[in-house]
């Protein structure tokens, strides 16, 4: 595989001296927390100063939206913008939407775009020398994937791992994460989804939609109170739903928390700056909690860099050879190996496929399904 990897270098510190160096203003695109992470690399590198406007699709531009004192104007909106009558260069944050690459290309028919950049401030690096002190393993990692699409997709991330540059994965990305077209899961009637770090309930919801209603059992495991909350809202007009307030692990064991404002992952209790934002939550496993509806689930995974312990405990499951599997395996380095090994070394028989759902460095989803 490591013969396929185009790219060695990152390309964040090439791109900002580009910009510094230009002669063109710069026009931003996005106005999130990632824009925000990347706007601080422009100051930080002399370049924030050079940025005439902000801009962001149309349905994340509210009335009134301000980002660093500019007014943020809908994308529709960016021709009549006085800063768009000479040239300039864009940069754009990275953006969780499957179309972000026509987004992206659809600037260039604009007469006064130069050129589009876009890079990714937000997750973890992995540079090559990573890769290549890894190589057995990744190699392994690739053997193990069904098809091409899924090993193709994995080149793809790496280079993007390496060069923060989004724009590595613009071919790749696919949509209806957990629930993809190409991916064989076999959704029938009957079925009992485990949605571990169920978060607002859009995939229980999805799930129902594409059963039609004809399910067993939706269990949502949210250890997050106020994220269990908006479940309860959200999910009350769906029949036979069990809110869990408890984390995915590999045991019963009381787990310490640091709770962001959208999602809770465990602590480390010596950082003596976050005790305050440390929460004690109940953990378990998903045999426990799942009980007569183990048989053949399926199961997906988004809790923060727990997947693989609460995989553990999910491993009489697992090795029925049965359960779907739709494991997120973006939150650690080595998720991309010890993950799909894991799943392996328990059902054998598992067909495994990756899939990236954004062209950043998030949702990025291991399936498991059993062989046909």
């Amino acid at each position: 595989m490591i013969e396929s990897l185009v790219e060695r270098e990152d390309r964040r510190e090439a791109i900002l001296a580009g910009l510094r160096d230009s002669d063109l203003p710069l026009v931003f695109y996005g106005a999130g927390a990632s824009a925000e992470a990347l706007f601080n690399m422009l100051s930080a590198a002399g370049v924030a100063e050079k940025v005439l406007g902000v801009f962001a699709s149309d349905p994340y531009c509210t009335p009134g939206l301000r980002f660093h004192g500019m007014e943020v104007v809908p994308r529709s909106a960016l021709a009549d913008m006085p800063f768009a009558k000479e040239k300039f260069d864009v940069l754009a944050a990275f953006y969780i939407d499957p179309h972000w690459k026509g987004l992206m290309s659809s600037l260039y028919d604009l007469p006064f775009v130069n050129r589009v950049l876009t890079l990714d401030f937000s997750g973890p690096s992995i540079d090559y020398a990573y890769v290549l002190e890894h190589r057995e393993a990744f190699d392994e990692t690739y053997s193990l994937l069904d098809d091409q699409r899924s090993r193709d997709t994995l080149v793809a991330w790496l280079n993007m791992k390496i060069t923060h540059d989004s724009s590595c994965l613009w071919d790749y990305v696919t949509d209806d994460q957990y629930f993809p077209r190409d991916v064989p899961l076999g959704i029938g009637s009957d079925e009992v989804l485990a949605d571990c770090g169920a978060y607002s309930g859009e995939t229980a919801i999805r799930f129902a939609e594409l059963t039609g209603g004809r399910y067993r059992r939706i269990y949502c495991v949210e250890p997050s109170v106020q994220n269990a909350v908006m479940l309860r809202e959200r999910l009350r007009g769906l029949k036979d739903v069990t809110i869990v307030p408890k984390a995915a692990w590999d045991r019963e064991e009381t787990l310490h928390f640091l709770e962001d404002d959208n999602c809770a992952h465990v602590g480390e209790r010596e950082r003596e700056r976050e005790r305050e934002r440390e929460i004690s939550v109940q953990a378990d496993s998903l045999e426990h909690i799942l009980g007569d509806d183990a048989d053949s689930p399926i199961i997906t995974m988004d809790i923060e860099g727990s997947e693989l312990r609460a995989l553990r405990g999910a491993e009489r499951i697992i090795s029925r050879g049965r359960a779907r599997l739709a494991v997120c395996v973006y939150h650690k380095l080595d998720d991309m190996i010890t993950i799909p090994q894991y799943i392996k070394s328990v059902m054998p028989s598992a067909r495994l496929y990756f899939r990236t759902h954004t062209c950043s460095f998030y949702e990025q989803v291991l399936y498991a399904v059993p062989a046909q």
